[in-house]
């Protein structure tokens, strides 16, 4: 998701390290890679076009769970609500109402690593 690789970009600006990796597939999901990607990572968020409940943020949040245990990393996921929208248009309109352009993706992922800061 090309959104997702600017989200990094405006990231990195901002001085936050992020790696942006692109999964070709939910089923079956390179868990290999999720690991080697969340092992060491202070926050692990997943974006997706389609619905969160289900989806790729679920599978990536099962794999982590289930391998990393105690040692789990914070997990943000985003993505569209598990509603029926009440919006239509152009897919970048849309992704402007759902919060999923690439300003809205990179300030949630700066706010999720200030509210975990605020807790350690």
């Amino acid at each position: 998701m090309p959104e997702a690789v600017e989200a990094g970009h405006l990231l990195k600006h901002k001085g936050i390290s992020a790696k942006v990796v692109s999964f070709h597939t939910v089923k079956p999901l390179d868990e290999e890679a999720v690991l080697e990607f969340s092992r060491d990572a202070e926050l692990v968020a997943t974006v997706e076009e389609g619905t969160m409940i289900g989806g790729f943020g679920s599978a990536v949040t099962d794999v982590l769970v289930e391998k990393l245990g105690s040692s789990l990393p914070a997990l943000v996921r985003i993505g569209l609500p598990d509603a029926f929208p009440h919006k239509y248009g152009l897919q970048e309109e849309l992704f402007e109402v759902y919060g999923l352009a690439p300003a809205q993706i990179a300030a949630r992922v700066s706010k999720s690593l200030k509210v975990k800061d605020k807790v350690a």
